[in-house]
C-alpha cells in the first residue's frame, strides 16, 4: 500500500498504540497540552510486530498489495471455530508469506486480520470476539 494513501492523516503515536486522524489546523492548536490519545486506533504494537486494527484493516485494507488471504467460507468457519488453520487447511498461497498478521478477505471484502507463522505453517485467528460469535453463529 502506497504511503501517499495517508498523506491527508496524522499519526500519533504512544507507548503500544499508533492513532490516526484527519491532518487539519485544530491539532497544531492542541500541540501545547498534555495529550494522551487522539483520533482512532490504527496500529498496535503486539510483541515485534504491528497490528492494524480491525477497523483499519476494513477501511483500507483493499488498497493492500501484500499479506492479503482469499478465504472460502469453509476455511473461514474453521478457522473461527478452532481458532487457527493448519497443514492442508491452508491455501497454497500461504507459503510464499513470511510470518506476520495477514488480511483476509471473504468474498472479495475484508473481513481482518490473522496472524500467520511461517516456520510452524500456522494461521492463528485474531478477530475480535464479538465478530468470531457473531460469525460463528451465521455459520
Amino acid at each position: 500500500m502506497s504511503k501517499s494513501v495517508f498523506s491527508s492523516y496524522h499519526l500519533l503515536a504512544t507507548s503500544r498504540t499508533i492513532y490516526i486522524l484527519p491532518r487539519s489546523g485544530a491539532l497544531e492548536r492542541l500541540a501545547p497540552l498534555k495529550i494522551q490519545q487522539a483520533g482512532l486506533p490504527f496500529i498496535r504494537r503486539i510483541g515485534l510486530h504491528l497490528k492494524p486494527t480491525t477497523w483499519a484493516a476494513q477501511r483500507w485494507g483493499h488498497l493492500a498489495t501484500k499479506a492479503v488471504l482469499a478465504l472460502d467460507q469453509k476455511a473461514l468457519t474453521s478457522l473461527i471455530q478452532q481458532g487457527e488453520l493448519h497443514g492442508r487447511a491452508l491455501p497454497d498461497s500461504m507459503n510464499s508469506l513470511e510470518t506476520g498478521f495477514v488480511m483476509m478477505k471473504i468474498r472479495g471484502r475484508i473481513l481482518g486480520l490473522s496472524l500467520w507463522i511461517a516456520e510452524e505453517q500456522r494461521l492463528l485467528c485474531r478477530l475480535p470476539k464479538t465478530m468470531r460469535s457473531t460469525l460463528s453463529k451465521k455459520s
